[in-house]
Protein backbone atom coordinates (compact mmCIF):
# COMPACT_ATOMS: atom_id res chain seq x y z
CA UNK A 1 0.00 0.00 0.00
CA UNK A 2 1.71 3.18 -1.22
CA UNK A 3 1.16 6.32 0.93
CA UNK A 4 -0.49 9.35 -0.68
CA UNK A 5 2.17 11.81 -1.94
CA UNK A 6 0.79 14.71 0.10
CA UNK A 7 0.90 12.71 3.31
CA UNK A 8 4.46 11.61 2.56
CA UNK A 9 5.53 15.19 1.86
CA UNK A 10 3.88 16.37 5.08
CA UNK A 11 5.62 13.66 7.13
CA UNK A 12 9.02 14.44 5.57
CA UNK A 13 8.52 18.16 6.23
CA UNK A 14 7.57 17.42 9.86
CA UNK A 15 10.66 15.24 10.26
CA UNK A 16 12.87 17.98 8.80
CA UNK A 17 11.32 20.51 11.19
CA UNK A 18 11.96 18.20 14.17
CA UNK A 19 15.57 17.71 13.08
CA UNK A 20 16.15 21.45 12.62
CA UNK A 21 14.47 22.30 15.93
CA UNK A 22 16.54 19.76 17.83
CA UNK A 23 19.74 21.02 16.18
CA UNK A 24 18.90 24.63 17.06
CA UNK A 25 18.37 23.59 20.67
CA UNK A 26 21.91 22.22 20.73
CA UNK A 27 21.23 18.51 20.18
CA UNK A 28 24.07 16.41 18.78
CA UNK A 29 23.73 15.11 15.23
CA UNK A 30 22.50 11.64 16.11
CA UNK A 31 20.03 13.03 18.66
CA UNK A 32 18.65 15.46 16.08
CA UNK A 33 18.14 12.51 13.71
CA UNK A 34 16.41 10.53 16.45
CA UNK A 35 14.14 13.48 17.21
CA UNK A 36 12.84 13.23 13.63
CA UNK A 37 11.98 9.51 13.89
CA UNK A 38 8.41 9.90 15.28
CA UNK A 39 7.49 12.10 12.29
CA UNK A 40 8.69 9.40 9.88
CA UNK A 41 6.69 6.59 11.49
CA UNK A 42 3.49 7.35 9.51
CA UNK A 43 5.34 6.76 6.23
CA UNK A 44 6.36 3.28 7.37
CA UNK A 45 2.80 2.68 8.62
CA UNK A 46 1.23 3.63 5.29
CA UNK A 47 3.56 1.22 3.48
CA UNK A 48 2.37 -1.78 5.51
CA UNK A 49 -0.53 -4.07 4.71
CA UNK A 50 -3.46 -4.10 7.17
CA UNK A 51 -2.22 -7.42 8.58
CA UNK A 52 1.30 -6.05 9.06
CA UNK A 53 -0.13 -2.89 10.66
CA UNK A 54 -2.08 -4.98 13.17
CA UNK A 55 1.01 -7.07 13.92
CA UNK A 56 3.11 -3.95 14.50
CA UNK A 57 0.52 -2.24 16.66
CA UNK A 58 -0.48 -5.24 18.77
CA UNK A 59 2.79 -7.14 19.09
CA UNK A 60 5.90 -5.21 18.16
CA UNK A 61 5.27 -1.69 19.46
CA UNK A 62 4.15 -2.68 23.00
CA UNK A 63 7.19 -4.95 23.33
CA UNK A 64 9.52 -2.15 22.22
CA UNK A 65 7.96 0.35 24.65
CA UNK A 66 8.12 -2.05 27.59
CA UNK A 67 11.64 -3.19 26.77
CA UNK A 68 12.98 0.35 26.34
CA UNK A 69 11.33 1.82 29.44
CA UNK A 70 12.26 -1.23 31.49
CA UNK A 71 15.82 -1.05 30.19
CA UNK A 72 16.11 2.59 31.21
CA UNK A 73 14.83 1.83 34.72
CA UNK A 74 17.16 -1.16 35.12
CA UNK A 75 20.17 0.85 33.97
CA UNK A 76 19.28 3.69 36.34
CA UNK A 77 18.85 1.29 39.27
CA UNK A 78 22.12 -0.48 38.48
CA UNK A 79 24.02 2.81 38.23
CA UNK A 80 22.55 4.00 41.52
CA UNK A 81 23.41 0.71 43.22
CA UNK A 82 27.04 0.96 42.09
CA UNK A 83 27.25 4.44 43.61
CA UNK A 84 25.17 3.70 46.70
CA UNK A 85 22.75 6.47 45.73
CA UNK A 86 18.95 6.83 45.37
CA UNK A 87 17.58 5.61 42.05
CA UNK A 88 16.96 8.47 39.56
CA UNK A 89 13.58 7.16 38.37
CA UNK A 90 12.84 10.15 36.14
CA UNK A 91 16.29 9.92 34.56
CA UNK A 92 15.73 6.20 33.96
CA UNK A 93 12.39 6.83 32.23
CA UNK A 94 13.92 9.60 30.13
CA UNK A 95 16.73 7.27 29.11
CA UNK A 96 14.12 4.63 28.31
CA UNK A 97 12.54 7.09 25.89
CA UNK A 98 15.93 7.58 24.29
CA UNK A 99 16.33 3.81 23.94
CA UNK A 100 12.86 3.61 22.36
CA UNK A 101 13.88 6.15 19.73
CA UNK A 102 16.92 4.02 18.92
CA UNK A 103 14.77 0.88 18.68
CA UNK A 104 12.37 2.63 16.31
CA UNK A 105 15.21 4.05 14.24
CA UNK A 106 16.85 0.64 13.82
CA UNK A 107 13.47 -0.94 13.01
CA UNK A 108 12.76 1.69 10.34
CA UNK A 109 16.25 1.24 8.94
CA UNK A 110 15.72 -2.52 8.73
CA UNK A 111 12.36 -2.11 6.99
CA UNK A 112 13.82 0.32 4.45
CA UNK A 113 16.88 -1.80 3.72
CA UNK A 114 14.78 -4.94 3.45
CA UNK A 115 12.43 -3.29 0.94
CA UNK A 116 15.42 -2.15 -1.13
CA UNK A 117 17.11 -5.57 -0.91
CA UNK A 118 14.00 -7.38 -2.17
CA UNK A 119 14.38 -5.59 -5.50
CA UNK A 120 17.75 -7.21 -6.19
CA UNK A 121 17.90 -10.29 -3.92
CA UNK A 122 15.88 -13.42 -3.31
CA UNK A 123 13.10 -12.95 -0.77
CA UNK A 124 14.94 -15.25 1.68
CA UNK A 125 18.28 -13.46 1.30
CA UNK A 126 16.82 -9.95 1.52
CA UNK A 127 16.01 -10.00 5.28
CA UNK A 128 19.44 -11.50 6.05
CA UNK A 129 21.26 -8.88 4.01
CA UNK A 130 19.19 -6.12 5.58
CA UNK A 131 19.90 -7.47 9.07
CA UNK A 132 23.65 -7.55 8.45
CA UNK A 133 23.60 -3.98 7.16
CA UNK A 134 21.62 -2.81 10.20
CA UNK A 135 24.17 -4.53 12.45
CA UNK A 136 27.08 -2.93 10.60
CA UNK A 137 25.55 0.54 10.73
CA UNK A 138 23.74 0.29 14.04
CA UNK A 139 26.30 -1.37 16.32
CA UNK A 140 29.04 1.30 16.28
CA UNK A 141 26.55 4.15 16.53
CA UNK A 142 24.57 2.51 19.33
CA UNK A 143 27.82 1.69 21.17
CA UNK A 144 28.93 5.32 21.07
CA UNK A 145 25.47 6.59 22.02
CA UNK A 146 25.18 4.34 25.07
CA UNK A 147 28.72 5.13 26.21
CA UNK A 148 28.25 8.88 25.98
CA UNK A 149 24.59 9.38 26.93
CA UNK A 150 24.50 9.07 30.70
CA UNK A 151 21.88 8.66 33.40
CA UNK A 152 22.99 11.30 35.88
CA UNK A 153 22.93 10.16 39.51
CA UNK A 154 22.89 13.17 41.81
CA UNK A 155 24.48 12.44 45.17
CA UNK A 156 25.69 14.66 47.99
CA UNK A 157 29.15 13.73 49.32
CA UNK A 158 29.36 12.27 52.80
CA UNK A 159 31.08 14.84 54.99
CA UNK A 160 32.62 14.09 58.39
CA UNK A 161 31.44 16.46 61.10
CA UNK A 162 34.92 17.93 61.35
CA UNK A 163 34.69 19.43 57.84
CA UNK A 164 30.93 19.66 57.27
CA UNK A 165 30.82 23.23 58.55
CA UNK A 166 33.51 24.24 56.07
CA UNK A 167 31.87 22.75 52.98
CA UNK A 168 30.54 25.07 50.29
CA UNK A 169 28.32 23.95 47.42
CA UNK A 170 28.73 25.86 44.17
CA UNK A 171 27.55 25.96 40.58
CA UNK A 172 29.62 27.37 37.73
CA UNK A 173 29.08 27.44 33.97
CA UNK A 174 31.23 26.00 31.19
CA UNK A 175 31.80 27.91 27.96
CA UNK A 176 28.93 26.13 26.17
CA UNK A 177 26.46 26.91 28.95
CA UNK A 178 26.66 23.57 30.77
CA UNK A 179 26.07 24.02 34.51
CA UNK A 180 28.60 22.25 36.72
CA UNK A 181 27.88 21.47 40.37
CA UNK A 182 30.61 21.01 42.94
CA UNK A 183 31.63 20.95 46.58
CA UNK A 184 34.48 23.00 48.02
CA UNK A 185 36.42 22.36 51.23
CA UNK A 186 38.56 25.46 51.91
CA UNK A 187 41.51 25.14 54.27
CA UNK A 188 41.23 27.42 57.32
CA UNK A 189 44.23 29.66 57.89
CA UNK A 190 45.59 29.02 54.40
CA UNK A 191 48.57 30.83 52.93
CA UNK A 192 49.47 31.63 49.33
CA UNK A 193 51.45 28.37 49.20
CA UNK A 194 48.47 26.21 50.24
CA UNK A 195 47.72 23.90 47.26
CA UNK A 196 44.31 23.81 45.63
CA UNK A 197 43.26 20.27 44.64
CA UNK A 198 40.53 19.72 42.03
CA UNK A 199 39.21 16.13 41.98
CA UNK A 200 37.87 14.72 38.69
CA UNK A 201 35.66 11.60 38.83
CA UNK A 202 35.33 8.77 36.31
CA UNK A 203 32.77 7.92 33.65
CA UNK A 204 29.34 7.13 35.09
CA UNK A 205 30.27 8.32 38.59
CA UNK A 206 29.86 11.66 40.38
CA UNK A 207 31.79 13.85 42.79
CA UNK A 208 30.53 11.88 45.80
CA UNK A 209 31.97 8.60 44.48
CA UNK A 210 35.57 9.83 44.77
CA UNK A 211 35.14 12.49 47.43
CA UNK A 212 37.58 10.48 49.52
CA UNK A 213 40.35 12.14 47.51
CA UNK A 214 39.02 15.58 48.44
CA UNK A 215 38.88 14.59 52.10
CA UNK A 216 42.41 13.16 51.94
CA UNK A 217 43.76 16.31 50.29
CA UNK A 218 42.06 18.44 52.92
CA UNK A 219 43.55 16.34 55.74
CA UNK A 220 46.95 16.88 54.14
CA UNK A 221 46.50 20.65 54.37
CA UNK A 222 45.15 21.59 50.93
CA UNK A 223 42.01 23.29 49.69
CA UNK A 224 39.90 20.58 48.04
CA UNK A 225 37.26 20.73 45.32
CA UNK A 226 35.22 17.96 43.74
CA UNK A 227 32.71 18.57 40.95
CA UNK A 228 30.35 16.68 38.64
CA UNK A 229 31.32 16.48 34.99
CA UNK A 230 28.66 17.29 32.39
CA UNK A 231 25.87 14.68 32.18
CA UNK A 232 26.88 13.38 35.62
CA UNK A 233 25.67 13.97 39.15
CA UNK A 234 23.90 17.30 39.62
CA UNK A 235 25.47 18.94 36.56
CA UNK A 236 23.40 19.60 33.45
CA UNK A 237 23.52 17.88 30.09
CA UNK A 238 22.90 14.32 28.96
CA UNK A 239 25.95 13.72 26.77
CA UNK A 240 29.57 13.31 27.80
CA UNK A 241 32.40 13.17 25.27
CA UNK A 242 34.75 10.59 26.87
CA UNK A 243 37.17 13.32 27.96
CA UNK A 244 37.14 15.73 25.00
CA UNK A 245 34.75 18.46 26.25
CA UNK A 246 35.36 17.48 29.87
CA UNK A 247 38.67 19.36 29.62
CA UNK A 248 36.54 22.51 29.28
CA UNK A 249 34.63 21.51 32.43
CA UNK A 250 37.90 21.44 34.37
CA UNK A 251 38.83 24.82 32.90
CA UNK A 252 35.47 26.28 33.94
CA UNK A 253 35.85 25.08 37.54
CA UNK A 254 39.41 26.37 37.74
CA UNK A 255 38.35 29.74 36.29
CA UNK A 256 35.58 29.99 38.91
CA UNK A 257 38.10 29.28 41.66
CA UNK A 258 40.72 31.66 40.31
CA UNK A 259 38.14 34.46 40.24
CA UNK A 260 38.16 34.35 44.05
CA UNK A 261 40.97 36.21 45.80
CA UNK A 262 41.55 33.41 48.31
CA UNK A 263 42.51 30.94 45.54
CA UNK A 264 44.04 33.28 42.99
CA UNK A 265 47.67 32.37 43.70
CA UNK A 266 47.26 28.87 45.10
CA UNK A 267 49.36 26.12 43.41
CA UNK A 268 46.90 24.03 41.41
CA UNK A 269 46.82 20.23 41.62
CA UNK A 270 44.52 18.13 39.42
CA UNK A 271 43.60 14.70 40.77
CA UNK A 272 41.48 12.24 38.84
CA UNK A 273 40.35 8.65 38.47
CA UNK A 274 39.81 6.78 35.18
CA UNK A 275 38.28 9.22 32.66
CA UNK A 276 38.84 11.93 35.27
CA UNK A 277 42.53 11.06 35.41
CA UNK A 278 42.83 11.16 31.63
CA UNK A 279 41.04 14.52 31.60
CA UNK A 280 43.26 15.88 34.37
CA UNK A 281 46.38 14.99 32.39
CA UNK A 282 44.99 16.58 29.23
CA UNK A 283 43.82 19.73 31.04
CA UNK A 284 46.94 20.28 33.18
CA UNK A 285 48.85 22.52 30.82
CA UNK A 286 45.91 24.70 29.73
CA UNK A 287 44.75 25.45 33.31
CA UNK A 288 48.24 26.02 34.69
CA UNK A 289 48.41 23.02 37.01
CA UNK A 290 51.66 22.58 38.92
CA UNK A 291 51.02 18.88 39.61
CA UNK A 292 48.77 15.99 38.56
CA UNK A 293 47.72 12.87 40.45
CA UNK A 294 46.22 10.31 38.06
CA UNK A 295 44.69 6.98 39.08
CA UNK A 296 43.98 4.32 36.44
CA UNK A 297 44.05 6.59 33.42
CA UNK A 298 43.99 5.17 29.92
CA UNK A 299 46.95 6.08 27.70
CA UNK A 300 44.98 6.65 24.50
CA UNK A 301 41.24 6.57 23.84
CA UNK A 302 41.83 4.77 20.54
CA UNK A 303 43.79 2.03 22.32
CA UNK A 304 40.99 1.64 24.87
CA UNK A 305 38.45 1.13 22.08
CA UNK A 306 40.78 -1.41 20.47
CA UNK A 307 40.94 -3.32 23.76
CA UNK A 308 37.15 -3.31 24.19
CA UNK A 309 36.50 -4.52 20.65
CA UNK A 310 39.09 -7.30 20.87
CA UNK A 311 36.24 -9.72 21.66
CA UNK A 312 35.17 -9.36 18.02
CA UNK A 313 38.18 -11.47 16.99
CA UNK A 314 39.08 -11.05 13.31
CA UNK A 315 36.54 -8.22 13.02
CA UNK A 316 38.05 -6.27 15.93
CA UNK A 317 39.95 -3.78 13.76
CA UNK A 318 36.86 -3.13 11.64
CA UNK A 319 34.67 -2.66 14.73
CA UNK A 320 37.18 -0.29 16.32
CA UNK A 321 37.41 1.79 13.15
CA UNK A 322 33.61 1.88 12.83
CA UNK A 323 33.27 3.11 16.43
CA UNK A 324 35.82 5.83 15.72
CA UNK A 325 33.81 6.97 12.70
CA UNK A 326 30.59 6.92 14.75
CA UNK A 327 32.22 9.01 17.51
CA UNK A 328 33.39 11.56 14.95
CA UNK A 329 29.93 11.74 13.35
CA UNK A 330 27.91 11.85 16.56
CA UNK A 331 30.14 13.98 18.79
CA UNK A 332 32.81 15.48 16.60
CA UNK A 333 35.33 13.51 18.67
CA UNK A 334 38.43 12.28 16.87
CA UNK A 335 39.38 9.40 19.16
CA UNK A 336 43.01 9.46 18.00
CA UNK A 337 43.30 13.02 19.31
CA UNK A 338 42.19 12.11 22.84
CA UNK A 339 45.58 10.98 24.10
CA UNK A 340 46.68 11.60 27.69
CA UNK A 341 49.94 9.89 26.75
CA UNK A 342 50.75 12.56 24.16
CA UNK A 343 49.70 15.34 26.54
CA UNK A 344 51.84 13.91 29.33
CA UNK A 345 54.85 13.72 27.05
CA UNK A 346 54.41 17.42 26.23
CA UNK A 347 53.98 18.63 29.83
CA UNK A 348 56.76 20.93 31.07
CA UNK A 349 59.30 19.17 33.33
CA UNK A 350 58.26 21.44 36.21
CA UNK A 351 54.79 19.88 36.37
CA UNK A 352 54.97 17.05 38.91
CA UNK A 353 53.08 13.89 37.93
CA UNK A 354 52.24 10.81 39.99
CA UNK A 355 50.64 7.81 38.29
CA UNK A 356 48.79 5.20 40.35
CA UNK A 357 47.01 2.18 38.89
CA UNK A 358 44.72 -0.51 40.30
CA UNK A 359 46.46 -3.88 40.24
CA UNK A 360 43.27 -5.85 39.53
CA UNK A 361 41.81 -3.35 37.07
CA UNK A 362 39.62 -5.18 34.57
CA UNK A 363 38.40 -2.02 32.82
CA UNK A 364 41.65 -0.17 32.19
CA UNK A 365 44.40 -2.77 32.64
CA UNK A 366 47.75 -1.81 34.26
CA UNK A 367 49.49 -2.09 30.89
CA UNK A 368 47.73 1.16 29.95
CA UNK A 369 49.37 2.77 32.96
CA UNK A 370 52.73 1.37 31.87
CA UNK A 371 52.29 2.87 28.40
CA UNK A 372 51.38 6.17 30.01
CA UNK A 373 54.41 6.18 32.33
CA UNK A 374 56.72 5.40 29.40
CA UNK A 375 55.73 8.72 27.80
CA UNK A 376 57.80 10.63 30.36
CA UNK A 377 61.38 9.52 31.08
CA UNK A 378 61.90 8.58 34.70
CA UNK A 379 58.20 8.55 35.59
CA UNK A 380 57.22 5.54 37.71
CA UNK A 381 53.89 3.74 37.81
CA UNK A 382 52.70 2.85 41.32
CA UNK A 383 50.48 -0.23 41.20
CA UNK A 384 48.15 -0.85 44.16
CA UNK A 385 47.98 -4.63 44.53
CA UNK A 386 44.51 -6.13 44.76
CA UNK A 387 42.68 -2.89 43.94
CA UNK A 388 39.77 -2.99 41.45
CA UNK A 389 39.15 -0.20 38.95
CA UNK A 390 38.72 3.06 40.85
CA UNK A 391 39.46 1.36 44.17
CA UNK A 392 43.06 2.33 44.95
CA UNK A 393 42.19 4.68 47.82
CA UNK A 394 39.77 2.26 49.46
CA UNK A 395 42.18 -0.66 49.07
CA UNK A 396 45.32 0.95 50.50
CA UNK A 397 44.55 4.41 51.86
CA UNK A 398 47.92 4.87 53.56
CA UNK A 399 49.91 4.12 50.41
CA UNK A 400 47.74 6.25 48.13
CA UNK A 401 47.68 9.18 50.56
CA UNK A 402 51.48 9.06 50.75
CA UNK A 403 51.64 9.47 46.95
CA UNK A 404 49.09 12.29 47.15
CA UNK A 405 51.18 13.96 49.86
CA UNK A 406 54.22 13.82 47.57
CA UNK A 407 52.22 15.56 44.83
CA UNK A 408 51.09 18.29 47.21
CA UNK A 409 54.63 18.82 48.44
CA UNK A 410 55.91 19.07 44.88
CA UNK A 411 53.16 21.55 44.00
CA UNK A 412 53.92 23.81 46.95
CA UNK A 413 57.72 23.64 46.59
CA UNK A 414 58.11 26.25 43.82
CA UNK A 415 56.17 28.75 45.93
CA UNK A 416 57.77 27.83 49.20
CA UNK A 417 61.28 29.02 48.54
Amino acid sequence: MRPPPRRTAFAVAAAAACFAGAALLGARRVDAVLAAIPALLPIAWWNLSPLAQRHLLVRQLPVLVLAASGGGIVLAANQAALLGAPVPWLGGLRFGGYLLLWCLALRLLHMGLQAAARRVLHRVAAPIAAGLLVLALGFPNLYVALQTHRIAVAQAPLLPLAVARLAETFVCTAGDGTRLAGTLLPQPGASRETPLVVVCHGLGANRAAFFGYALAAHRLGAHAVAFDFRAHGASSGMVCTLGRDEVHDVAAVVAWLRAQARFRDAPLVLAGVSMGAATALRAASSVGATAVFAESSYADLAAMIDAQTAVAGPLAAVASRAIGIAAAWQLGVEVAAVSPRATLAALPPGVAVVLVHAGDDAIIPPREGERLAAARPGLALHVVAGAPHGGCLSTDAALVESHLANVLAAAARPRGG
